[in-house]
């Protein structure tokens, strides 16, 4: 490419009117679907941002490079034309706040550009700003108060398609549990709690059965109720584990100090989704083996199976009954 070819090509790129930055999945928070742009490393020392013309050859270059992708979500960001935080302009004051050096278009592509970023501007007759970053009025308080100035940082950005769905709303919380306590024969409500729910609904039923309906109960010497709670809580035990072992992977925690499966309290982790996993207080692994994890559970005299996604609802079983399924 010559010099003028890549000075047109840099104008074009300036100019395209959807543009999409990689981000970086270990910085991402997970439940609200933001994070903050990925810095590469070129020839062993350059540091660079990578930004696309299309979703789909971001997507592309994910995948290609073998990217992680917390739950199946690609890291990827779109900006916004002209934005004053979230524009190309921006994205690269951002960048040159942190020392970034260079900035790459399209890269594994037929037609790629990377360049420093001074020189970007230039030829698109920009200058270098101050960035604007954003900050939690706590934290810049606590910064004022103590004489300090903010470390420089890129502003996190939205991911595109993000959804969490593991989030559960007030409303679908009542119907949940209205769901879980209607009158129907055990095979029917079975049915409907499998059909009806999602797995991590099941588990928002099953904790919220333990900690609210079977305590009030056993505050109150209700008998009747305790024995209608414990049959439901062995139901939706049932229909959790069901929905487990037909999963196509489930992970676990690792003990990053012995590498063995982590165990606290007696109690063991069986995640159901990696999108939270690094927010972990240990490594999430995945369990390509289930027998061998059910085999870990009886040789560890571990007795209860933490099922959640990580932040939100657990369902506690017994590690009994998960051995159970498991082998049988």
């Amino acid at each position: 490419m010559t010099e003028q070819e890549a000075i047109e090509l840099a104008k074009r790129f300036y100019n395209e009117p959807n543009l999409y930055i990689l981000l970086a999945p270990e910085a991402a928070n997970m439940a609200t679907g933001i994070s903050i742009p990925a810095i590469g490393v070129m020839k062993g020392e350059l540091r660079l941002i990578f930004l696309f013309t299309s979703k789909e050859i971001a997507q592309e270059y994910v995948d290609s490079k073998e990217m992680d992708k917390p739950d199946g979500i690609y890291p990827i960001a779109a900006l916004k034309r002209g934005h004053e935080l979230f524009g190309l302009h921006a994205i690269c004051n951002g960048a040159l706040a942190i020392h970034v050096d260079g900035i790459c278009f399209n890269d594994g592509q037929a037609e790629s550009l990377a360049l420093p970023i001074p020189v970007f501007l230039q030829i698109n007759g920009l200058k270098p700003e101050p960035y604007k970053m954003l900050m939690a009025k706590e934290q810049a308080q606590a910064l004022k108060d103590n004489g300090e100035k903010p470390r420089a940082h890129m502003n996190p950005m939205a991911i595109c398609d993000f959804t969490n769905p593991y989030r559960i709303t007030d409303e679908r919380k009542e119907e949940l549990m209205n769901l879980l306590m209607a009158d129907k024969p055990e095979d029917s409500l079975k049915s409907s709690l499998t059909d009806s729910c999602r797995l991590w609904e099941n588990c928002y039923q099953f904790a919220t059965l333990q900690m609210k309906y079977i305590q009030k109960a056993q505050r109150d010497f209700d008998a009747k109720n305790l024995d209608l709670y414990g049959r439901l809580a062995g139901l939706l035990q049932e229909i959790i584990l069901d929905k487990l072992v037909s999963m196509d992977l489930l992970f676990t925690l690792r003990d990053d100090e012995t590498g063995m499966f982590y165990i606290k309290n007696h109690a063991c982790y069986l995640l159901y989704t990696d999108r939270y996993k690094y927010a972990a207080p240990q490594s999430y692994v995945p369990l390509y083996n289930l027998e061998g994890f059910a085999g870990f559970l009886k040789r560890n005299q571990v007795d209860r199976v933490i099922v959640t996604d990580g932040p939100h609802d657990i369902a506690l079983l017994s590690a009994s009954s998960v051995i159970k399924k498991i082998l049988n």
